[in-house]
């Protein structure tokens, strides 16, 4: 049956096949990234310990990189995150050549950064993975705001 196509539909399916395959090495769509960030297993805040140093590698090139975090909040947790849990994340970081394109990174994180993290539970070697790509740490929006001496809020 597949034999018999005729030329139309087969310059159709040629064309969709190329074209989903392109597309899978851009940038995602924010939909994508809200809908990743909502199948997370595990949303938590956490606070970076220790942070994995990444040799410095040339271009077309995947970091791995390895947090030990501990958290702070857990928002919704199918592992049974509980707060002052010492954890480990792995993330991963692509570094582009000229001219390559595609999905965003995961932001690069240091020792002491407070994030909101979407994770989920890693299938082999225990500990957690990003679930949201290049958005699985954000900014904690409920991070509470500094004081200064004359009890204002800072920036």
């Amino acid at each position: 049956m597949l034999l018999r196509l005729n030329e139309g539909m087969r310059t159709f399916l040629t064309t969709l096949a190329l074209g989903l395959f392109f597309t899978a090495q851009a940038e995602l769509p924010p939909f994508v990234y809200e809908e990743m960030k909502r199948n997370a297993e595990n949303v938590v805040v956490v606070q970076i310990l220790k942070a994995s140093k990444a040799a410095p590698k040339s271009a077309g090139k995947r970091e791995q990189l390895t947090y030990e975090a501990k958290v702070l909040r857990v928002i919704r947790s199918k592992s049974d995150l509980k707060p002052n849990a010492t954890i480990s994340i792995q993330s991963s970081y692509y570094k582009f050549g000229p001219g390559e394109v595609g999905p965003s990174n995961p932001k690069k994180l240091k020792k002491n950064d407070v994030v909101r993290a979407y994770l989920n539970k890693r299938k082999k070697g225990g500990g957690f993975q990003i679930a949201a790509g290049g958005h699985s740490f954000e900014k904690d929006p409920a991070k509470p705001k500094k004081k200064t001496p004359s009890g204002k809020d800072s920036k």
